[in-house]
């Protein structure tokens, strides 16, 4: 469920390596083969970030006027996390990650990225309830939404694999965003105190 999660438009935040199966020039992709010339030219990985440095090498790669290209017929093998703990410490990496790359290249910063900042900062939004109402109005109507699109496509996923068994996909997005959220939020915040 979680490899279906990731491969999905919703659960892979718009990387379109995890779903799109086509030769196409991308931003960033995993598991990377670098030409040696480019490499001593831009310089390699950041060896100070733990998170992230992929994202980071492959920006300055696009930045320096270089192409990445994706080809979706090379075989590689990754371990996914198969346990939900592992899948939470996971999606927290990867958002301490992001904070990472947004405070090393600001202009890298994606709409997109807003969606798991904004999830975890709404999930407080009952709390101002105390002070007005509206405020648990717009949290029931904001996860309303992400509720429905998480659904929609965990049903896609179950119709895809044949087994009703992946509209558990529906909480693994909730917690995808959540968790993606705290490590980019907190970990941002400390990188900025």
């Amino acid at each position: 469920a979680i490899n279906n999660v990731f491969t999905s438009f919703l659960g892979g935040f718009t990387s379109s390596y995890r779903s799109d199966f086509n030769t196409k020039e991308v931003i960033t992709a995993p598991f990377v083969m670098y030409r040696r010339e480019v490499l001593e030219k831009l310089g390699f990985y950041d060896e100070k970030m733990l998170y992230g440095e992929d994202f980071d090498l492959n920006y300055r790669i696009n930045k320096g006027g270089y192409k990445i290209l994706l080809q979706p017929k090379a075989i590689t093998y990754y371990i996914k996390r198969k346990t939900l703990k592992d899948f939470i410490k996971q999606m927290y990496k990867y958002g301490k990650g992001r904070a990472y790359i947004l405070k090393k290249h600001p202009d890298s910063f994606k709409f997109f990225y807003l969606s798991p900042i904004f999830f975890f900062l709404c999930f407080f939004l009952p709390f101002l309830s105390l002070i007005s109402e509206i405020f648990l109005y717009l949290f029931l109507v904001y996860y309303g939404i992400f509720f429905i699109a998480f659904f929609l496509s965990s049903i896609r996923i179950s119709i895809k694999e044949k087994d009703i068994r992946f509209l558990s996909c529906t909480c693994l997005y909730f917690i995808e965003y959540f968790f993606y959220g705290l490590g980019l939020i907190y970990n941002y915040i400390k990188l900025t105190l």
